[in-house]
């Protein structure tokens, strides 16, 4: 009797604390297939130069720009849809969009990943002002 309440026990102790895969806090590194989906832009901020700390320039942008959402699609194309408050003239477009390494191209133009975790991404344009500065941007996973 005493054999079975102790092996009961251990029974349970063992399906309380098994090891179990979590992917909850599974590493999502950038390719192109994590970063398919839609994306809001979250802040933006400008940097001088690389001595200079970055300066939230967030607000100076119409309200109609931060509310738009930009989607990258499997057959690499991007579609900018002007959501919520909808800017004069409309920003509504197609585009189409590269992964190399951790550069971003869409539209043109490319940027430097510099974070990514499946929630969003932090993209880095350089030299776009004058040599030197860059702009910060952030996206937030819709």
């Amino acid at each position: 009797m005493k054999l079975s309440r102790y092996f009961f026990v251990a029974l349970i102790a063992t399906s309380l604390f098994s090891c179990k895969k979590d992917n909850s806090n599974k590493e999502c590194s950038l390719s192109e297939a994590n970063l398919l989906g839609t994306y809001k832009i979250g802040t933006v901020k400008y940097k001088q130069s690389a001595a200079l700390p970055a300066v939230d320039v967030t607000s100076s942008y119409d309200a109609c720009y931060l509310d738009d959402t930009e989607t990258f699609k499997s057959d690499h194309t991007v579609i900018y849809t002007d959501a919520g408050t909808k800017c004069d003239p409309a920003g509504d477009d197609t585009s189409t969009w590269s992964l190399s390494g951790n550069t971003l191209t869409a539209n043109g133009e490319s940027g430097t990943v510099t974070s990514f975790d499946c929630s969003g991404f932090t993209i880095t344009e350089s030299n776009v002002i004058i040599t030197g500065d860059s702009f910060i941007a952030t996206f937030k996973k819709q």
